[in-house]
């Protein structure tokens, strides 16, 4: 069987497909057609999980890769943030079948009739919303960290103006989304109290601040702040370096982001902070309760930042909210609190 995969979100979306294609490659060879503006192919450089990589920049890609793979695949799968019209109708011409679990109105209706369309389920984790793309059922999967690990036949080597310490660290990421969503991010003053409290309780540990470009100036602030081994990889990494840094940190402290489903995929614990976001679809913590911890509040309208069944109940978009009580409402004095049980067990035992 020869299948196709459509990615067009970002590194944490390219994560979340990672137990459906090792599903697929199980009696087939899959072939990753990606889309996204966040580079997130690169995850899947130096490892065996698509047997082919297609890049989709430009419209004349598209012509050209319909006119090489058309009728090629058995089965294309499309999850929701990459069934756009023009994905779907690339799919169409590539494979006998299309699977989908989202349908854009803009659709013909020709090409509308072609696809299987596969609900969406209330409940369960964005993973197996992917699952059951290929199983077409009500199925109950069981999940594990092994589905979503990403292993490298040559490991990322990081270049030589990242100064990251030979002692043992944590990574952290201290804004999400690239600090364009409110609703993900937390505010830095918190950030600079958090760290301050985890640095005098965990002396022989340094952090490793990661991030993108447009977040180098609040990288900036924590690093001259003046809390003890502060180190900074921030705007200076690519996607490999990135997932090397995480994969060698103890544990990873972060955000609702792309940085996460890296440490997931890499086997490193992770604790981290959540706004607007329906964390039962995105988090892990249900997964591997052991390996990952989650401080949040439970406010009345959440979760507004959902694909599936949001809360509208106080804003219809995320970002209008007036106050993103869900995060901001979190302080650093309860989060340490929380994050100091299961950051004990993980440091104590390396």
């Amino acid at each position: 069987m020869k299948y196709a995969v459509f990615v067009s979100s970002g590194l944490g979306d390219a994560v979340l497909m990672v137990p459906l294609v090792k599903k697929l490659k199980e009696d087939g060879k899959v072939t990753g057609f990606f889309d996204s503006t966040f580079q997130c192919q690169e995850l899947f450089n130096n490892n065996d999980l698509f047997d082919e990589i297609i890049l989709l920049k430009k419209n004349a890609d598209y012509v050209r890769t319909l006119i090489k793979y058309k009728n090629t695949f058995d089965v294309s799968f499309l999850n929701y943030f990459s069934a756009t019209r023009k994905n779907l109708l690339l799919a169409g011409g590539l494979s006998t079948e299309t699977r989908t679990n989202r349908l854009p109105n803009i659709l013909p209706g020709l090409k509308r009739s072609s696809i299987n369309f596969i609900a969406p389920k209330k409940g369960i984790h964005d993973a197996a919303q992917n699952l059951r793309l290929l199983y077409s059922s009500d199925e109950q999967f069981s999940l594990n960290e092994r589905d979503f690990a990403i292993s490298y036949t040559q490991e990322g080597m990081l270049n030589e103006g990242l100064k990251i310490p030979d002692a043992p660290y944590l990574s952290v990421q201290i804004s999400s989304a690239n600090n364009t969503q409110k609703h993900k991010n937390w505010p830095i003053s918190y950030w600079n109290k958090l760290l301050e409290l985890i640095s005098e309780q965990y002396e022989r540990f340094h952090f490793v601040l990661i991030g993108d470009a447009n977040e180098t100036s609040l990288a900036d602030q924590l690093v001259e702040s003046g809390i003890k081994r502060v180190h900074s990889s921030v705007g200076r990494t690519s996607i490999s370096e990135l997932t090397s840094i995480i994969r060698e940190s103890t544990l990873f402290i972060g955000l609702d982001g792309g940085p996460m489903h890296i440490a997931v995929s890499q086997g490193t614990p992770t604790f981290t902070i959540w706004g607007a976001s329906d964390y039962n679809l995105y988090g892990y913590q249900n997964i591997n309760k052991e390996n990952n911890k989650i401080a949040y509040k439970e406010i009345s309208c959440h979760p507004c930042n959902s694909w599936i069944a949001p809360n509208t109940s106080r804003v219809m978009d995320p970002q209008e909210c007036p106050d993103f009580a869900c995060i901001r409402s979190l302080k650093p004095e309860e989060v340490f609190s929380q994050l100091t049980p299961f950051a004990n067990r993980i440091l104590n035992s390396k």
